[in-house]
């Protein structure tokens, strides 16, 4: 249905001298749609007309709003909509996405909340390749034991085998593989650079500000981070332990805190 306010470029509660304004401008302009103006001009300065216009185009407005809610419900739908009379990708491709979102839960949430949410997801995705199995089995497919879905590559490897495709899933598994095992090493490798560098910072903490010289930081332990801000604790030469927070800046320095 058109819209005829935003034809004009008014609002709906305009009055009724402002719509007269509006067509007039319309009619005045170079190319304008007599014809269109000439219809909009007798519904919108008929009260009666305008009336059962407003009406419908509230309605029509509202109903498109829901159609587009229902297409996304739809959509929705197809993507989980999980028919197991066929062979699909779908269970992996649910245990794909699963397996980032615990990666990347490790650089948002703190290490217990990081190691809750990875527990949940392994079990997660060792269920949804039980329920691939499960579908490779219905349709004679299962070649190989369902004991592999505890490693993830090499149950996709024996799936892509046993089906004669899904390279391509193989390909996505081992690349997220390689690049969580680089990022670990990345960061494993900087964090103990890390560890290193605030542990003399705790030491000169305790010599300069606290003045307590007799002790010193034997080792720093880097729990968990968010972004740039890290935490943990500093073992101490007599046996003690501190919780520490490290935040690194721009230019490389570090600030230690002893809390």
């Amino acid at each position: 249905m058109d819209n005829y306010y935003e034809y004009l470029e008014i609002d709906m509660n305009t009055s009724q001298d402002d719509i007269s304004s509006a067509i007039e401008s319309r009619q005045s302009q170079e190319n304008a749609e007599q014809a269109k103006l000439r219809e909009i001009k007798s519904i919108l300065l008929n009260e009666t007309a305008k009336k059962i216009y407003d009406e419908k185009l509230i309605h029509s407005i509202l109903n498109k709003g829901k159609q587009r809610q229902s297409i996304s419900l739809d959509n929705a739908k197809s993507i989980f909509n999980l028919d197991n009379s066929a062979i699909h990708d779908k269970y992996i491709w649910l245990a794909t996405a699963l397996f980032v979102f615990g990666i990347i839960s490790g650089l948002v949430f703190s290490l217990t909340v990081n190691y809750t949410i990875n527990v949940l997801v392994m079990i997660a995705i060792v269920i949804l390749f039980y329920m691939d199995w499960k579908l490779l089995e219905a349709h004679g497919k299962a070649t190989f034991s369902k004991w592999w879905m505890l490693f993830s590559p090499v149950y996709i490897a024996k799936r892509c085998k046993a089906l004669g495709k899904g390279k391509k899933l193989l390909a996505v598994w081992l690349a997220i593989w390689v690049l969580c095992a680089a990022g670990n090493f990345i960061f494993n490798s900087g964090t103990a650079l890390l560890e290193q560098s605030a542990c003399g910072v705790v030491t000169d903490i305790y010599r300069n500000q606290l003045h307590q010289y007799s002790k010193t930081c034997k080792n720093v332990t880097i729990t968990h981070s968010q972004g740039k801000q890290h935490y943990g604790f500093a073992e101490l030469n007599d046996g003690s332990t501190t919780d520490i927070s490290v935040n690194e800046t721009p230019n490389g320095q570090i600030y230690v805190r002893l809390e």
